[in-house]
């Protein structure tokens, strides 16, 4: 049982420390500054106004995990916590997952032809 203990205590490499560091902004940019955080407000709406209360739900929850994501992602490069081998690696899992989940949700727009797609930077 000790050894599990000390692979919790663990320290990142510098290089995976940057790396996750650098896809932290990247989601970061594409959330706030590529369209993203309005087209989910957007979609949400959008499955509010049709009454599909369920699907505005499911995007409200996706907001707000995006928010947390972000959130906890810099409180933990700010205290530190992100030279923990674990925490780094699990934040890098987070983050690689949620920018699937927004290639996933443009692919989605693109196919039904949403008319609000145009809030996402295209490329």
């Amino acid at each position: 049982m000790g050894g599990i203990v000390f692979s919790v205590f663990k320290k990142s490499s510098p290089e995976a420390v940057k790396m996750t560091i650098n896809a932290l902004n990247k989601l970061d940019n594409l959330w706030r500054e590529e369209g993203y955080e309005k087209f989910y407000f957007r979609l949400m709406a959008w499955h509010y106004e049709a009454g599909r209360f369920a699907q505005a739900e499911e995007s409200n929850n996706k907001i707000q995990a995006y928010k947390k994501l972000l959130s906890e992602g810099y409180v933990a490069v700010n205290n530190g916590a992100i030279k923990n081998r674990m925490v780094q690696e699990k934040m890098f899992a987070g983050i690689a997952a949620a920018k699937l989940g927004l290639e996933h949700i443009k692919d989605f727009a693109i196919e039904n032809d949403l008319p609000f797609l145009d809030l996402i930077a295209r490329d």
